[in-house]
């Protein structure tokens, strides 16, 4: 067997996305200037929304987030999965409501 077909063996045997892959090595690539957990503010920066925003998507439980004491986080690598997957779905809708 060779090295590409193997290659591609394990691409299909994983579920593995070479399009998603290289969706996320870009998109770390812009953010990378970023800390590892973030603070509301840069959340709203990098989603170019008002602090507000991300404060309601916090309440509403509609972004992944920490509590660290009375502080709320954000670890840049759940941000990046949530953008790409919210980048999937706008992509899969017909039209926004």
């Amino acid at each position: 067997m060779n090295i590409e077909s193997k290659k591609n063996r394990e691409i299909r045997e994983n579920n593995f996305d070479p399009v998603l892959s290289q969706r996320v090595k870009l998109m770390y690539e812009a953010l990378k200037q970023y800390p590892a957990m973030l603070t509301t503010k840069q959340v709203a920066e990098i989603c170019q929304v008002r602090d507000n925003t991300v404060r309601i998507w916090v309440m509403k439980d509609q972004i992944p987030y920490i509590k660290c004491g009375g502080a709320t986080r954000f670890a840049l690598a759940d941000i990046i999965f949530w953008l790409l997957e919210k980048k999937k779905n706008s992509q899969n809708k017909q039209k926004c409501l």
